[in-house]
């Protein structure tokens, strides 16, 4: 991370990485760095130099090579950090070329905690769907994560559909020894092939957004595969108010709310339904 950040700016957040999530980077704005639900605010004004350096590092010093996962909003870098950026978007025929002008970067890291989810027990995981519910920064990718790797080293065939590379990382986090993982690919194809050609036992994906997603959802279910996903949502209720994809949402079995407080990936509660 100090490659990343520079030498100046890490060393004034270095005291904070054991519990953080996200780092603000505004151009002319103080530095904000947020463990949780908590944000603090660091004595370090961000200059433009500060986003041009940080995306030369994250591009490999070529951010012309990488203009296929910019047109996507965000950046990987490293062991499951994502950079997300925002800026002058640039559009021709509805499609996005580009960005440039970057004027904010968001770096979320990402962790791995063994056992974190073992308030979901085996027979409820292994017999069911299981959705994942919880607000930005609540903890529910890390909580997938081990949710895939416990599955996986039961022997059963996993196959991960990490659109944005922040599952796996690259090789960098440990799915398990049974988990083969779809990287960079959009999630309505990568859920075809991979019930076609991998023959898994369970499909797992993180953020259910939009028609596609969902509908993409319920053929993995209806085909027989069961599968581990999550969405964003302040809990179950209010993500069945969505009348569009009620049907998909009740072929999970499983159903765990997260929240951020009092920390992040605290389990409020979990349901069978």
């Amino acid at each position: 991370m100090e490659k990343l950040l520079g030498q100046t700016l890490y060393g004034k957040i270095s005291k904070y990485m054991d519990n953080l999530c996200e780092i603000r980077i505004r151009k002319g704005k103080p530095v904000y760095v947020f463990l949780g639900n908590q944000s603090i605010k660091i004595d370090y004004v961000a200059k433009e130099n500060d986003i041009e350096n940080l995306l030369s590092v994250a591009s490999n010093r070529s951010v012309y090579a990488v203009s296929d996962k910019l047109v996507n909003g965000f950046l990987p870098y490293g062991k499951g950090v994502r950079i997300g950026l925002c800026g002058e978007w640039i559009f021709e025929k509805g499609k996005l070329l580009s960005i440039k002008n970057y004027s904010s970067l968001n770096v979320r890291l990402s962790k791995e905690i063994r056992g974190c989810s073992s308030l979901l027990t085996d027979d409820k995981l292994l017999s069911g769907n299981t959705l994942i519910v919880s607000p930005p920064c609540g903890g529910k990718t890390t909580f997938l994560r081990d949710l895939i790797f416990r599955i996986s080293q039961k022997g059963f065939n996993v196959s991960v559909i990490d659109e944005r590379g922040e599952l796996w990382a690259n090789g960098g986090y440990d799915l398990g020894d049974c988990t083969d993982v779809i990287t960079g690919a959009i999630k309505k194809s990568a859920f075809s092939w991979a019930v076609r050609t991998l023959s898994p036992h369970f499909v797992a994906m993180d953020e259910l957004v939009g028609e596609d997603d969902y509908e993409s959802a319920k053929e993995v279910i209806d085909s027989g595969v069961k599968l581990i996903a999550t969405v964003h949502g302040r809990d179950f209720h209010a993500v069945k108010t969505n009348k569009n994809y009620k049907s998909v949402l009740e072929k999970f079995q499983n159903v765990v709310e997260l929240s951020a407080v009092p920390k992040v990936g605290t389990v409020k509660k979990v349901l069978c339904v």
